[in-house]
């Protein structure tokens, strides 16, 4: 059985301070095993530079988190994966940790200055679709495999403020013949691939060698100033996370 999931990547902000943003994220879910690969590439939202230096997948103990979206401002008042560590740390379980993260997060995305993020582009009434976040939460152990991905969409309101539009998706394994495969981020041509191919290329090769030909064969050749650069792959069983590709330095993280 094959399921798609299309997942369309703060204090105050001072009005020059740049955020940046982009990615793409394949997540593979099948018998008792995760795999989760991303790109390196962010991009400046002011100046339009890109970095190749950004790790998008964090691993906590035995927690592995993921990201797309908005990741951080230039001066550090914003930092999703440092986020995230610090949700670990007081949350302790996978399941505090979601939901604490999730609290800070959406509490920090209303306090943000938005429109001195983005001066002269914010009309009232719209969705801040350039600024769209979505999270990735992913356990294995004996008893289940396990993602869970928070969605968080910006609206501006026609009286200014500020809402946010939340939705969480749950994805457990059940079955030995089920497979999944995500995509979040910059990841419309590869929903569309899979959306032909089904799972026939996957079970033709490797989760690995896939991933990385979906994120560099056709995310970043459609998408160049979003990603690129290095992939970074992880591999969550009952028994172990291990990192099957990386960067150097992870160790810092």
């Amino acid at each position: 059985m094959l399921l798609l999931l299309i997942i369309p990547a703060y204090l105050p902000a001072q009005n020059d301070i740049p955020v940046t943003k982009g990615t793409a994220i394949i997540s593979i879910i099948s018998n008792d095993t995760i795999w989760i690969g991303a790109d390196s590439r962010l991009q400046n939202t002011r100046n339009g530079s890109v970095s190749d230096t950004a790790y998008k997948i964090i691993k906590s103990e035995n927690m592995v988190f993921a990201h797309s979206g908005l990741f951080n401002t230039s001066d550090g008042s914003l930092n999703i994966n440092r986020l995230f560590k610090e949700s670990a740390a007081a949350g302790k379980s996978f399941t505090g940790t979601v939901l604490l993260f999730d609290d800070l997060l959406i509490s920090q995305l209303l306090a943000f200055n938005w429109k001195s993020l983005l001066p002269g582009r914010l009309m009232t009434g719209d969705t801040l679709t350039d600024l769209n976040i979505t999270t990735l939460f992913a356990k294995s152990d004996s008893t289940e495999t396990l993602i869970v991905i928070q969605k968080y969409h910006p609206i501006l309101r026609n009286d200014e403020k500020l809402d946010i539009r939340y939705q969480c998706d749950t994805i457990r394994n059940v079955d030995n013949n089920y497979i999944n495969i995500g995509a979040m981020g910059n990841v419309q041509e590869i929903m569309s691939f899979l959306d032909r191919t089904g799972v026939a290329m996957l079970e033709a090769t490797n989760p690995e060698k896939f991933i990385t030909f979906l994120i560099k064969d056709i995310a970043a050749k459609n998408h160049p100033a979003k990603v690129g650069g290095p992939v970074d792959i992880i591999r969550l069983t009952k028994d172990d996370i291990k990192w099957l590709k990386v960067k150097q330095n992870i160790d810092k993280l």
